[in-house]
């Protein structure tokens, strides 16, 4: 009732004792505010601020000062100072007919004979919420929040923003695991499918959804019978739909087509496919953004620009869906980690890997036989001298006797059992004889009983880049998936050194799933002044890059640092970093991995660079602008070096301070 009575009143002369301050409604392109307080895109307000006296009369000659406040959460940006007086260096702007804003002047604009005035005031940014304040007082007078705020002589409307969508969202709703061929996802007969439609908007610093209203789509809908099953009613290859549907988002910027399953043309198993082709194409200026991502559903359309660079043109976004009735079948699987990062303990840390099985629609696979294994590094490669039982490392190896490692590079080099038995080969399986030092051991053949030596000539020099050995953090294991399509092994992870740690899960005829995790050498929580091999001065908690053009391990020279976003924890706000140093040759080079949580207080810098060690310039944003640059070229699946591109967010400086009470610095590329 109350928003009605406003909507009505809003129509007449009629206004509340004392100031109001009021903004027309647009209606542009169909596009209508709810109350006149909601704008879409630019937009510049139409207001009106009146005045009526205790009899509710008009008052003509009322001066009315007017100002607008861009609403801030930036420190210095408030609306008012702490004494109440309105902050002339924020965002606060007075109107064109204010002489000085917050201030009743001489000059400031006087309602008509109706008791009305009509403030003129700048163009809104998009997507942002205004305040515009309307009071009147004695001449000569200056605004106090503490004393005229919420008194008849004061009125506060605010207007939020929305941003004008450039790009549109195309998803549907499939079973996000059913089986996709290229563009084609296998859908069960019976199946109605959802097409949904969000509007967003997309440019250097935003990639959101806007609610944007009436946008135009169009939607077509082509269906043919690629098997027949009754080659009587359809022949094989025959079109029984095509259909185009005009598409409108709604408030909330979203639209919504439903295809209803076709139905199947015989009894037979696996003898009908009909293939449904959907095409959505939106207003010139406005694309499919779905970026082409396996097992999403969203991101299943054909490519399309993802940030908008092409809105001058119309994209169209092309889906097929194939309709089976095949049977169930063991087509796909996934493999996940209750964790992917943490500190390196030799007390254990408590780790679980789950493997997913799925048919062909996305639907959980019982009575699937896997194998778990697990692959780890050593934090550098080993070397060893000619006829020398004796490997070395730059950093401690975390062996302990009786460890297996499998021979993953013989950098050129044979080895040997003293036995003069066959020569070691690539996959052969060593046990550690001994541990001498931190940094020292022998290997023994995997029965435990020859030793293994260098035994060619050149053995020594080629084994500069050292020799390739991973590690297992627990024996493999053969599971079957229950009814829920799953199978895991839990374990505790007892090594205590830096790397990488990846899982395997082999089925037969199923294609390979890895899953890494991250042993750091640090926690987020405690300082840590470990130093790292390079000619400055580095350690955990404050480290520089030797040059932020760097884009790969062969980029490195000797005692030089390098550093790369190995896996980024979004939710929790971690980042986990890959540093290397120590050597030239990248088998030679030691390899960390750092963890690090950042939060609002901590500094944050893009597009730094860095040279010779020492940072040079960047600029200094806020968190949501860093994690946007940051999101630019991360992906979890790829290290990303701060060299790999122009603003691609790798790694060039850190300055850790792990206590609440201190701050951090963190330098993007």
């Amino acid at each position: 009732m109350a928003t009605f009575l406003t909507e009505a009143l809003a129509h007449t002369n009629a206004r509340p004792k004392g100031v109001t301050i009021q903004s027309a409604a647009w209606d542009a392109v169909g596009e209508t505010a709810d109350v006149g307080y909601a704008a879409q895109g630019e937009q510049t307000p139409t207001l009106s601020a009146s005045y009526r006296d205790d009899s509710f009369g008009w008052a003509a000659g009322t001066l009315i000062d007017v100002w607008s406040y861009k609403n801030s959460t930036t420190v210095g940006q408030e609306q008012y100072l702490t004494t109440g007086l309105c902050n002339t260096t924020g965002t606060s702007a007075a109107s064109t007919e204010a002489v000085t804003m917050c201030y009743i002047d001489a000059g400031d604009q006087a309602t008509n004979s109706l008791g009305n005035t009509a403030p003129s005031v700048a163009q809104q940014v998009a997507s942002k919420t205004y305040d515009y304040v309307a009071w009147t007082a004695a001449a000569a007078t200056s605004y106090d929040d503490d004393v005229h705020t919420g008194v008849a002589d004061t009125s506060t409307i605010a207007i939020s923003g929305a941003y004008d969508a450039n790009d549109v969202q195309v998803t549907s709703d499939i079973d996000p695991q059913a089986l996709t061929v290229g563009n084609s996802s296998t859908v069960p007969f019976g199946t109605d499918i959802t097409i949904s439609l969000q509007a967003e908007y997309n440019n250097t610093l935003v990639d959101a959804n806007t609610a944007h209203e009436l946008v135009p789509c169009t939607l077509r809908h082509q269906r043919s019978v690629t098997l027949s099953g009754n080659t009587a009613v359809y022949a094989h290859g025959t079109a029984i739909v095509d259909t185009t549907s005009n598409l409108y988002t709604d408030a909330t910027g979203a639209a919504s087509f439903t295809i209803t399953s076709p139905s199947e043309l015989s009894t037979t198993v696996a003898n009908d496919t009909v293939t449904d082709t959907v095409t959505v194409t939106c207003a010139a200026g406005v694309n499919d953004g779905a970026a082409t991502q396996t097992g999403v559903d969203a991101a299943d359309w054909t490519v399309a620009p993802a940030t908008g660079t092409n809105a001058g043109a119309q994209v169209a976004a092309v889906k097929y869906f194939t309709f089976k009735d095949t049977t169930d079948a063991h087509s796909s699987g996934a493999l996940a980690q209750s964790s992917y990062y943490g500190t390196a303990s030799s007390s254990g840390v408590t780790r679980t890997a789950t493997y997913t099985a799925y048919d062909q629609y996305g639907d959980p696979w019982a009575g699937a036989a896997v194998t778990l294994t697990s692959t780890g590094s050593l934090v550098a490669n080993p070397t060893a001298t000619l006829n020398g039982e004796v490997f070395s490392t730059v950093a401690t190896h975390g062996l302990v006797v009786g460890d297996d490692l499998v021979v993953t590079d013989l950098s050129g080099c044979t080895l040997a059992p003293t036995d003069g038995g066959t020569a070691v080969a690539l996959g052969d399986t060593l046990t550690v004889l001994y541990a001498t030092t931190s940094t020292t051991f022998a290997l023994t053949d995997a029965g435990g009983a020859t030793v293994i030596t260098p035994s060619n000539s050149g053995c020594a020099d080629s084994l500069t880049d050292g020799l390739g050995l991973s590690t297992t953090s627990f024996a493999a294991v053969s599971r079957t998936t229950g009814s829920a399509g799953t199978a895991s092994v839990t374990w505790s992870d007892t090594e205590d050194t830096s790397g990488v740690d990846t899982i395997w899960a082999n089925v037969s005829g199923i294609a390979e799933h890895s899953s890494e995790y991250y042993r750091t050498l640090n926690s987020t929580s405690v300082a840590n002044t470990t130093a790292f091999t390079t000619t400055a001065t580095n350690t955990v908690d404050d480290w520089t890059v030797f040059d932020s053009t760097d884009a790969a391990l062969g980029d490195q020279g000797a005692s030089e640092m390098g550093a790369w976003i190995e896996y980024w924890d979004n939710d929790n706000n971690v980042l986990v970093v890959g540093v290397a140093h120590g050597e030239a040759l990248e088998g030679s080079q030691q390899k960390h991995y750092l963890e690090y949580a950042y939060d609002d207080n901590d500094q944050f810098t893009y597009a730094g660079t860095a040279s010779a060690g020492s940072t040079a310039a960047g600029t200094a944003t806020k968190l949501s602008t860093w994690e946007y640059y940051l999101n630019i070229g991360q992906n979890n699946a790829v290290d990303n070096w701060a060299g790999s591109g122009a603003t691609q967010g790798g790694p060039v400086h850190v300055d850790y301070a792990p206590t609440a009470a201190g701050f951090s610095v963190f330098i993007l590329g």
